[in-house]
């Protein structure tokens, strides 16, 4: 089966399943990751409603979906899941971009901005809180899920790798699955057709290399949150607050 889905008006929908765990293999067509849903056309409602969704999750900041809310089908019976927090200066606009337009000036200091942000996450209310919402939803239904955020790769990227962890999958598993973003999206080829956009939008000059740390994914990045984390396992018990039951319960909806 094809990880990567046929979507052209989405960045970066792909199914996460598919991968071997230590008890058998993830189900396909139950674990899809992508960028913003706000472009969701007419000509693809139809694809996504084959794939069956019963919750979308949300991770981008309230300031992003409110610029741009995601395009759903009409006909979509899927629950949507938000990221949500009382950080008041996320109203001057989503972390990533604030950074891009006030600080960033040379690559490091992208790469830079990046680690700090992936050491952050796991400690962040907002996406712990979303995190217990989505694992809860798939132990009450066993249903179909969509994460995503803006690219589909950092937010989304750390949630995934800790439901792969969850059901099973091995580091080398979950670091491929995140990589693929390099080859699911033409990163280069996008930067290039925004660069203009971005130019204009926060009033400065920017350079391919400049962007090229922020809009690319590195192992480095998704192994700076598993420092912060340290034993998964402890994370996942004590601060996401899934005990051993609803994980077996988990992995017996997921697999196989």
């Amino acid at each position: 089966m094809s990880r990567l889905l046929p979507f052209n008006s989405v960045y970066n929908f792909r199914d996460f399943g598919g991968y071997q765990t230590d008890i058998g293999e993830i189900a396909w067509g139950k674990l899809f990751r992508s960028g913003q849903l706000g472009r969701l056309n007419e000509q693809e409602f139809p694809l996504f409603n084959d794939l069956s969704i019963g919750a979308v999750i949300d991770m981008r900041y309230t300031v992003e979906q409110k610029r741009m809310p995601n395009n759903l089908p009409p006909q979509s019976q899927a629950k949507t899941l938000t990221y949500n927090t009382l950080n008041k200066s996320h109203k001057l606009g989503a972390p990533h971009e604030v950074f891009m337009r006030d600080h960033l000036t040379t690559p490091e200091d992208g790469y830079n901005y990046m680690i700090n942000s992936y050491s952050a996450r796991p400690k962040d209310k907002g996406f712990i809180n979303l995190a217990q919402e989505t694992l809860d939803f798939m132990l009450a239904t066993g249903e179909a899920v969509l994460i995503h955020c803006a690219a589909g790769k950092d937010r989304t990227g750390l949630l995934v790798a800790l439901i792969q962890h969850i059901l099973g999958m091995s580091e080398d598993g979950i670091i491929e699955d995140y990589m693929l973003t390099e080859e699911a999206v033409d990163i280069d080829g996008v930067i290039t057709s925004l660069l203009p956009m971005i130019k204009q939008q926060y009033g400065r000059d920017y350079s391919h290399e400049l962007l090229r740390p922020t809009f690319g994914v590195t192992p480095d990045y998704l192994y700076e949150s598993f420092k912060t984390i340290g034993d998964r396992d402890t994370y996942i018990k004590d601060v996401i607050g899934l005990c051993s039951q609803q994980k077996e319960k988990l992995r017996a909806l997921y697999i196989g």
